[in-house]
């Protein structure tokens, strides 16, 4: 595993994928709450496993950059 995924992996787990297979991200407000999303290279779009670790973002789409606790 790359070291830079595999930090993420630990720090910030996504729902049954590994950010390896992410090829982006996005914010997606579904109700009330903004989440973070990462878009796999098949399409699927998976959730962080703690939504509530994202704490913010900035930015054009783009140039977007996320903040996680």
């Amino acid at each position: 595993m790359h070291t830079k995924t595999g930090f993420l992996d630990r720090m910030i787990p996504l729902n049954g994928a590994s950010h390896a297979e992410a090829v982006d991200y996005a914010i997606v407000i579904p109700m009330r709450y903004a989440e973070c999303v990462a878009i796999l290279a098949d399409g699927r779009q998976v959730r962080l496993r703690e939504a509530q670790q994202l704490v913010g973002w900035s930015g054009p789409v783009a140039r977007r950059s996320f903040v996680f606790c």
